[in-house]
């Protein structure tokens, strides 16, 4: 009994080991096809093209963003470097 046991753990691990390898496969796709668009499909694909370029035309800029994320915390300094700590 414990020997076909340990023959089914065996058999259980070895089909877990072997699940990864078998997912890499290469699925049965013919990539070498003849898949040139027809005159409509193209002319279909240039209108979307030239109305996402308008569209994004019409997004304005974004503003560069500020480099220092505390600015809004620090007071009015002036020339915004910072004071040597006086002695006491």
């Amino acid at each position: 009994m414990e020997a076909r046991m340990r023959k089914i753990a065996a058999t259980i691990i070895f089909a877990l080991a072997i699940a990864p390898a078998y997912a890499q496969r290469i699925p049965p796709i013919n990539l070498l096809q003849d898949n040139t668009p027809d005159a409509s499909t193209q002319q279909r694909r240039k209108d979307i093209e030239s109305e996402y370029n308008a569209t994004m035309k019409k997004i304005p800029d974004k503003k560069k963003p500020n480099a220092d994320p505390w600015q809004n915390l620090r007071g009015s300094g002036g020339d915004g470097k910072q004071q040597a700590p006086s002695a006491r």
